[in-house]
């Protein structure tokens, strides 16, 4: 099995190493990720690599005693067991010195010696029924002749014979050696002494099987019994020749019966019989982990209860522009978390209803081209194929939207998390170039009753205004410039570099709002919990499959540790939540979203009217949130502006999806996006066995 141990370690840092690289270095990304972003990612791969290496954990058990119970058992090879005899001297301590003298009988050539395997980890049933497992201290091995020792799937495994020497065919006789530590007394109101003699799986029948016990003082005849399985339920007592003498116990099996199993000796005993009540069998190294494991696992709720513990959810309201003005790649990262092709695409079809280019669609050749042309003529449009034509140039004035962006940033999330603003004259100063371009009006002497409701107020001020202004934002400046870098006319699907904006756009997008959306510290804390995570499994897989150490009495221990890995997890997962901001903005985006779907036809025409362009601002907002068929088929019977030289058909979804389709993504390119066993426990399979090399 350590091949099997050493195989799923490998794969585990492969799995790390190859998560790592996708944080680090992603295909198609020619700028570097946010510090936020790359956190985020990282979570992931710990979190991910917990969740594996905790089914490891649960599953390495499982195929071990089933692969186990398959490979054991087998026929004996080319030898017979002609006597087998063993002597079991027990202490007060309950701690035996074991004698073993086995006579083989080598009915074919090639063979070495033998082997015979002690298994640590035993399952008792005592005289009550309930079975127990318990763990021995094996030690002090000997053997008649050249021998070595071995640990093999948690039995020590003693091997006898000369590899350069075959022996040859006839009996054969070894003498083993060992002392075996019971564990003392663990019975309450009884005592008893419990022993699986001979082994399991020699694969062969046991002839002449006898056994000498000497007890520390005198015991019952009666009290002595014999099962020819380790649950107690085949007595063969009265199969066994069983005689007395003081405190030593003779035994052996009657030549009637056939045994190839191991015999179990069980003598009930008075209490107090033995008076060892601790054993050096177990240790405290995984008592610690799994001690480890639980206190983690609370720490990690009091962490989530104090940052990661999400915030109210947000009222969703509805909204008939874009919150807080933000651009159709923005509002898609906040209803979708991530951006790329799609919603590259709807900047571009933003940038057309800005009027800074016209798309000109070829419906026969289905091809789209852009133009950088301010002096084209009607006629020389009409010849070439597909076309877009750019109006105007990108404007050099005031950025209306930067200075939105530090209102929002420095006084709407202030209020939202405060309700009130005490400092009037701070506030004033901060959004006075929104009051000088009139974009605001204060109407108050102070702040004192300056509400939330208020602020929605100027919030919604600033997206009517923007909406009816053509400055265009960092993500659409992105797109334009690299429509338009190296050619006056592209067509989408030759320009080869134009699939390299889709991360600029993620970046961009990215660095402006995750921030302000989730919280980071949160995050941080999920990375540390998730570390946390990945350590206490690791250290309870060694604890449960390797150590193993844990006295019986605690073994209930165990499973809280393995329970307590899974509220880890779950808490880690639940760490990561928006900000009060975040909560606030992601509601506004869903209630956007659910009037572009349900918006009745009077409302629709009222706004139409107070902007005729309205259809086309929110076109490419309705297509990155994925409801742009439902948008168009509220406009079937509500007129609005043709645009000049418009042969493209904003109102056919097809030509939207065309102008995906076109966009040029080499294959290599991700594109963009739109993650013990039933008899002796405790790990081992059997009482110990032996056979021939």
């Amino acid at each position: 099995m350590i091949y099997v141990y050493v195989g799923i370690i490998g794969f585990l840092l492969f799995f790390i190493i190859c998560g790592l690289v996708d944080v680090f270095i992603k295909k198609g990304n020619v700028t570097a990720k946010s510090k936020e972003s790359s956190l985020m990612d990282f979570s992931r791969v710990i979190i991910y690599s917990a969740i594996f290496l905790l089914l490891v954990v649960t599953i390495i058990p499982i195929a071990t005693k089933i692969s186990r119970s398959s490979s054991e058992g087998g026929s004996a090879d080319g030898f017979t067991i002609e006597k087998y005899e063993v002597t079991l001297d027990v202490d007060k301590d309950n701690k035996i010195l074991v004698n073993e003298d086995i006579l083989i009988n080598f009915f074919e050539e090639g063979h070495h010696g033998i082997y015979k395997t002690v298994a640590r980890w035993l399952e008792y049933t005592d005289k009550t029924g309930k079975t127990t497992s318990r763990k021995a201290v094996v030690d002090d091995f000997w053997a008649s002749e050249n021998f070595s020792t071995e640990m093999v799937n948690g039995k020590d495994k003693i091997k006898i014979g000369d590899p350069y020497t075959t022996l040859p065919i006839g009996n054969h006789e070894y003498n083993i050696r060992y002392t075996y530590d019971m564990d003392g007394d663990i019975y309450d109101g009884f005592d008893e002494f419990i022993f699986h003699a001979f082994g399991d799986f020699w694969g062969t029948r046991i002839n002449k099987a006898s056994l000498i016990i000497h007890m520390p003082s005198d015991v019952d005849k009666e009290e002595i019994h014999f099962f020819a399985d380790k649950k107690r339920k085949k007595d063969i007592t009265d199969k066994v020749d069983i005689k007395v003498v003081g405190n030593t116990i003779y035994a052996e099996v009657s030549d009637a019966y056939e045994l190839n199993k191991s015999l179990t000796v069980d003598i009930e005993l008075p209490d107090g019989y033995f008076t060892n009540t601790g054993s050096e069998a177990y240790g405290y190294v995984s008592f610690s982990i799994c001690l480890i494991c639980i206190i983690v696992a609370l720490i990690s709720f009091i962490i989530w209860f104090k940052v990661g513990k999400d915030y109210p959810r947000g009222v969703e309201t509805v909204e008939f522009y874009p919150p807080y003005n933000y651009d159709p790649a923005e509002i898609g990262f906040l209803y979708k978390g991530t951006t790329g092709k799609r919603l590259t695409v709807a900047t571009i079809v933003s940038l057309a209803a800005k009027d800074y280019i016209k798309i000109i669609e070829d419906k026969e050749n289905d091809e789209i081209t852009v133009i950088k042309n301010t002096n084209l003529s009607l006629d020389e449009a009409v010849d070439r194929k597909i076309k877009i034509v750019k109006l105007k140039d990108i404007g050099s004035g005031k950025d209306v939207t930067k200075e939105a962006k530090k209102f929002m940033k420095n006084f709407s999330s202030r209020v939202y998390e405060t309700e009130i603003v005490r400092d009037f004259d701070k506030t004033l100063e901060e959004i006075q170039p929104l009051i000088d371009l009139g974009y605001i009006k204060i109407e108050h002497d102070s702040l004192d009753d300056f509400k939330p409701e208020a602020l929605d107020k100027v919030k919604e001020d600033i997206a009517r205004k923007n909406a009816k202004s053509n400055e265009l934002t960092d993500t659409e400046r992105l797109v334009f410039n690299s429509l338009f870098e190296k050619e006056c006319e592209v067509k989408l699907s030759e320009h080869t570099g134009l699939y390299k904006v889709f991360s600029d756009v993620d970046n961009t997008v990215t660095n402006k709002l995750d921030s302000l959306i989730n919280d980071i510290k949160a995050r941080k804390f999920t990375i540390i919990s998730g570390l946390w995570l990945f350590i206490c499994v690791v250290l309870f897989g060694f604890a449960y499959i390797f150590i193993k150490d844990l006295d019986n009495r605690f073994v209930f221990l165990y499973y809280f540790a393995y329970v307590a890995n899974i509220v880890t997890l779950i808490f880690t997962l639940l760490m990561k939540r928006k900000t009060l901001y975040g909560e606030e903005v992601t509601a506004k985006v869903s209630g956007f979203k659910n009037y572009l779907e349900v918006a009745e036809k009077d409302r629709i025409e009222k706004l139409v009217e107070e902007n005729p362009n309205y259809f086309y601002d929110i076109l490419p907002y309705a297509y990155a949130l994925d409801v742009s068929s439902k948008w168009v088929e509220k406009f079937e019977n509500i007129p609005i502006p043709e645009k000049e030289f418009d042969s493209f058909d904003f109102h056919n979804i097809d030509s939207l999806d065309n102008i995906y389709s076109s966009v040029y993504v080499p294959s290599s390119s991700g594109g963009g996006g739109g993650g013990g066993c039933s008899s002796c426990g405790g790990g081992c399979s059997s009482c110990g066995g032996g056979g021939s090399w």
